[in-house]
C-alpha cells in the first residue's frame, strides 16, 4: 500500500498532468523533504526526490522524470505511471522530445524507450527524435567551429549518411525542423533530412498550423510548408497561433501598426501605437501599447481594453480575469463581475485549462470559481492547485489537502517529519 504524507506540505503543489479526472492522477507534490508524487487522496507513490516532472507519450503512456542532487550535482532517472522506478541508472539529463525519450551523460545523448529501454547508447553529440521512429545524429565535434556531418539513424543503431552538413538543429514540429546549414543560413529539413526548404534564412521559427516566422534583413516574414511566401519579410515582428494543427490567428507589426490576420490570412483589425503583441490562447492577441492594451478575437473584434496599470489573464470561454490598481474583476461577453475585496488574483489551472481563480484580500488566501462564485473564503494563509476540485492549501500550521467543499480532505501539522 502507497505511504500516507506525514510531512510539511509547502502550498506550492505542481499539478503537471493533462486535465481527466482528478482521482486517478498523480501529482508533484514539494515539501520540506523534497518532491514526491501524490494521488489527490493524499497517498504517497514514489520516493523523495527535488524535482518531479510528467512526461506523455505520443500514444498517451504516462511517466516521470525525477531529478535527484548528487554531491550537488542533480542526475536524471524514470518513473512509470505509478511513481515506480523504470531505471536502475541515473543520467545528466533526460528529456521528451518529439514523442521520443532523450539521454545525456557527459555532454553526449542517446535514447530511451518508455518502457525504460535504451534505444540508442549515449555517443552522439547532436540526436534529433524525426518524429517516425529515426533520428537526425553526427559524433563529430559540436565546438571546432566546423559544420556536423550528419546520418540518419534507426533504432537498431544502423545509420546513412545524408551529405549533409549542419552546426545547429532544433526539434521537429509538423515534420518539419529549422536548421543551420554550413552556410550560416536556416532552412528546414524534412524527416528524411533532406532539405525541404533551402537555407536561407537569417532567424527561422518552428512551424505552427502550417506556417513559420523567418528572418531576412532583421525583418520578419511568414511562410508555409512549402516555403512559399504569405508575408513578405518587412514587419518588425510576427506572432502565428494554431489550434486543433490550424493556424487561427496572425499578428504582423510594422513601425508600430499591428494588423490582426484570421485562419484565412485576411486582415480583420488593425491599430497604431502597439509595442509588442502576444497570444494567450490560439484565438486571441493582445496587443500592448504604452497608455495599456486591445484584446481582441481571430474575427478582429475587440473584447477588451485595460489602461496601463492593469494586468489581463484570459480564463477561456470568453472571460478574461483583471487585476490593477482599482481591483480585480472578471470580464466576460455578459458584463463584469467584481471579486469583492481582492488586490491580487490570478488562475488555478489544471493541465493547463483555467478551472477557478486564487483571490488574496491583502492578509489571507481564498478561491472562486471562473463566474466568481466562492469556492474558498479569505481564511488561508496559501491557496495552490492541486487538480480541478482539490487545492493544497495551509492555515496556520494546518497543511494538506481540501476539495471544492471546503472539507479537508488530509491535513497534517507542520510539527511532524516526513516518515515512510
Amino acid at each position: 500500500m502507497p505511504r500516507r504524507i506525514c510531512a510539511v506540505l509547502l502550498a506550492l503543489a505542481l499539478a503537471i498532468c493533462a486535465a481527466g479526472q482528478c482521482a486517478g492522477e498523480l501529482y508533484a507534490y514539494y515539501g520540506d523533504e523534497g518532491c514526491v508524487l501524490i494521488d489527490a487522496q493524499g497517498e504517497i507513490h514514489s520516493d523523495a526526490f527535488d524535482s518531479i516532472l510528467a512526461v506523455n507519450s505520443d500514444t498517451g503512456e504516462r511517466r516521470f522524470i525525477a531529478r535527484k542532487l548528487f554531491d550537488d550535482v542533480e542526475r536524471a532517472t524514470l518513473l512509470d505511471a505509478q511513481g515506480q522506478p523504470l531505471l536502475d541508472r541515473y543520467y545528466d539529463a533526460i528529456y521528451a522530445q518529439s514523442g521520443a525519450l532523450i539521454t545525456q551523460r557527459d555532454g553526449l545523448l542517446g535514447a530511451l524507450d518508455w518502457q525504460g529501454n535504451e534505444v540508442l547508447p549515449t555517443r552522439y553529440t547532436i540526436l534529433v527524435p524525426n518524429g517516425a521512429g529515426a533520428y537526425l545524429t553526427s559524433t563529430d565535434d559540436p565546438g571546432d567551429g566546423i559544420a556536423d556531418e550528419m546520418y540518419l539513424t534507426l533504432p537498431d543503431g544502423s545509420s546513412r549518411y545524408l551529405n549533409l552538413s549542419a552546426n545547429y538543429i532544433s526539434e521537429f514540429c509538423e515534420g518539419l525542423v529549422r536548421a543551420r546549414s554550413h552556410n550560416g543560413k536556416y532552412g528546414y529539413l524534412s524527416q528524411q533530412g533532406i532539405w525541404a526548404i533551402a537555407p536561407m534564412y537569417d532567424e527561422a521559427g518552428d512551424f505552427a498550423g502550417g506556417k513559420a516566422v523567418v528572418w531576412r534583413g532583421g525583418l520578419a516574414g511568414l511562410i508555409d510548408s512549402a516555403g512559399n511566401a504569405i508575408l513578405p519579410a518587412r514587419y518588425d515582428s510576427i506572432i502565428a497561433s494554431s489550434g486543433g494543427g490550424a493556424a487561427e490567428l496572425t499578428v504582423a507589426i510594422c513601425t508600430g501598426v499591428a494588423t490582426v490576420y484570421d485562419d484565412d490570412m485576411l486582415p480583420v483589425y488593425t491599430e497604431s501605437g502597439v509595442q509588442y503583441a502576444y497570444m494567450p490562447e490560439p484565438e486571441l492577441a493582445v496587443l500592448v501599447r504604452e497608455d495599456g492594451a486591445t484584446l481582441c478575437n481571430a474575427q478582429g473584434r475587440v473584447l477588451l481594453e485595460i489602461g496601463a496599470d492593469e494586468f489581463m489573464e484570459t480564463l477561456g470561454s470568453g472571460r478574461t480575469l483583471v487585476t490593477g490598481t482599482d481591483g480585480v474583476y472578471l470580464a466576460g461577453t455578459d458584463g463584469t463581475v467584481e471579486l469583492e475585496g481582492a488586490v491580487e488574483a490570478y488562475a488555478l489551472r489544471d493541465g493547463g485549462r483555467p478551472y477557478a481563480v486564487c483571490v488574496y484580500d491583502g492578509e489571507h488566501w481564498g478561491a472562486c470559481d471562473l463566474d466568481g462564485q466562492e469556492i474558498l473564503p479569505y481564511e488561508y494563509d496559501s491557496v495552490a492547485s492541486m487538480c480541478e476540485g482539490v487545492f493544497t492549501v495551509r492555515q496556520g500550521t494546518r497543511h494538506g489537502l481540501i476539495n471544492a467543499q471546503g472539507e479537508w480532505i488530509y491535513s497534517h501539522d507542520s510539527a511532524d517529519p516526513l516518515v515512510g
